[in-house]
């Protein structure tokens, strides 16, 4: 994807999810219900899975912006598309 990509790579993911609540019941029926088609979903990104996919990516100067959107319940991360070759153009 950052290969292809002419300038960036936006990506957004929540990192607060029900499928982790501590509510057995909320849990439970948050996991049925992002199933895909394929079983129970229960691991999602939280906020230090999805900072250690970041990590990697900020590793090889790769992240261009990370922050919380959507009041904290996810988190955007822009990567610098053209597999960090220099290829960004503009701001976004």
């Amino acid at each position: 994807m950052l290969k292809a990509a002419r300038r960036n790579v936006i990506i957004t993911e929540p990192v607060w999810n029900l499928a982790d609540s501590k509510n057995s019941v909320a849990s439970w029926l948050a996991r049925k219900l992002a199933n895909p088609g394929t079983g129970d979903q229960p691991n999602r990104f939280n906020e230090s899975r999805c900072e250690e996919f970041v990590n990697q990516y900020r590793k090889k100067d790769l992240v261009a912006a990370y922050y919380p959107v959507a009041a904290g319940r996810e988190r955007l991360c822009m990567l610098r598309g053209g597999a960090g070759e220099g290829k960004v153009k503009g701001d976004w």
